[in-house]
């Protein structure tokens, strides 16, 4: 029973990661401006860069900003 709930947990924040990066992806992909916590602007087309730049407290989040 817990892993089931583990894999939900991890398709849940996969699903938030690809709402956030699938807009700039593919060869209609537009161009994200957000801001780092150091106050730079980042305005990227690149899906991995801006997966790179966010601040993600979430241990499977984590994981995949690092696979990437």
């Amino acid at each position: 029973m817990a892993a089931a709930g583990s894999v939900r947990a991890a398709l849940q924040v996969a699903e938030v990661l690809e709402t956030v990066v699938s807009c700039c992806l593919g060869p209609e992909g537009r161009q994200v401006l957000c801001t780092k916590p150091t106050g730079e602007v980042l305005l990227s087309r690149d899906g991995g860069r801006l997966l790179k730049a966010l601040h993600l407290e979430h241990p499977i989040a984590r994981m995949m900003q690092t696979v990437t």
